[in-house]
């Protein structure tokens, strides 16, 4: 780094993190659970009323009685506001955002799960850890891993339609020159992905084309691939647009090889790039 400070030093943490670690921006800004930025726990008075919840939007009137109303640990909270169930009070905590999916990062597998559990800094930042399906946490955070992760929830992968979403393969039943990404593979490459499916156009094409890798890359732009219809950031002017041929409003054309589509939403691509702050409603438009 210090060979080449103009690439890799910056003169502000702010500017590191959305350069560098815009996947990860709460983490390197410290804004996940810490001891000055901690969300308190409270009673859930005017919302479900069934437990203690710590999402920072406790009233008024509580943070005016710190003292009796918000706690650094739920079980307190619990036992104080909802003696007469604590079991259940604690089981609102654990099934937070249950809904939702999210990176196991302190297990073994490198997958996503759900169902509640995750940290409490997941929680506070749900917009970056928490996916509405389990394609888009396996693509998030689970890129190099990403067959494993999608096929470990077997009822998540079928209600796709498919174990391999979004992935690329040869495309030998058509003109045999192209890879495409539109799901309509054979079944004996689905049930075998580690074999047929590759991450990217680039690489489907120099594994199965080789002897004819721009000619597969450049007709499978033009021809076969169609997007995903998930958003990423446009290389050419870091743009947050949708994977898609569509001219209009948010398709900004179909992603090249290097570049990934990994957000299911717009509000979740421009969330990694927080100092962007018309992102969310910039009109798109395709590149020539």
């Amino acid at each position: 780094m210090a060979a080449n400070p103009s690439y890799y030093m910056s003169t502000t943490l702010l500017k590191c993190c959305t350069t560098y670690f815009g996947w990860n921006y709460d983490v390197c800004m410290g804004n996940e659970r810490g001891v000055c930025k901690r969300a308190l726990w409270y009673p859930d008075w005017e919302g479900k009323n069934a437990g203690c919840i710590n999402d920072g939007n406790e009233p008024k009137y509580m943070t005016d009685n710190a003292v009796n109303m918000l706690f650094v640990h739920p079980k307190d909270c619990c036992d104080k506001h909802y003696p007469w169930d604590v079991a259940a009070c604690t089981g609102v905590v654990s099934s937070l955002n249950s809904g939702f999916y999210y990176p196991d990062f302190g297990g073994s597998k490198n997958i996503c799960v759900t169902g509640g559990g995750q940290p409490d800094y997941m929680n506070n930042a749900p917009s970056v850890w928490m996916h509405a399906t389990l394609k888009e946490c396996c693509s998030t955070n689970y890129q190099y891993n990403y067959n494993a992760c999608v096929g470990s929830d077997p009822s998540a992968a079928a209600a796709t339609g498919t174990t391999t979403p979004g992935l690329y393969y040869p495309d030998w039943l058509g003109d045999n020159k192209t890879c495409k990404n539109d799901n309509e593979e054979p079944p004996y490459m689905t049930l075998n992905p580690t074999q047929w499916m590759l991450a990217t156009l680039k690489a489907c094409c120099e594994k199965n084309y080789s002897w004819a890798k721009e000619g597969c890359e450049g007709a499978s732009a033009s021809a076969g691939a169609v997007g995903d219809n998930l958003w990423y950031k446009r290389s050419a002017d870091w743009v947050c647009v949708q994977d898609c041929t569509l001219t209009g409003v948010v398709c900004g054309g179909v992603r090249s090889s290097w570049e990934t589509s990994t957000y299911a939403t717009r509000a979740k691509c421009c969330a990694s790039i927080p100092y962007d702050k018309d992102c969310n409603t910039r009109t798109i438009s395709v590149l020539t």
